[in-house]
């Protein structure tokens, strides 16, 4: 994954990818399905576009300015 990746969306239900994204991330779109943990993401990280259906009680651990927009 490049160094430098500022968007990146991820059509995948699980992975462990999501424990090593670039610090260069500001924005990650999931997959609707999408049911892995997001417990390490990026402090650089400012929106996180997630499936209103995601457990809501998993969002605990996120970096401190991300913005979640539901779809």
């Amino acid at each position: 994954m490049p160094w430098n990746l500022k968007y990146l969306e991820l059509r995948m239900e699980k992975t462990t990818m999501v424990d090593y994204l670039p610090d260069s991330l500001e924005e990650l779109k999931l997959e609707k399905n999408f049911n892995s943990s997001l417990d390490n993401l990026p402090i650089s990280l400012k929106i996180l576009k997630i499936s209103y259906e995601y457990d809501k009680n998993r969002l605990n651990n996120l970096p401190k300015n991300v913005e979640v927009i539901y779809y």
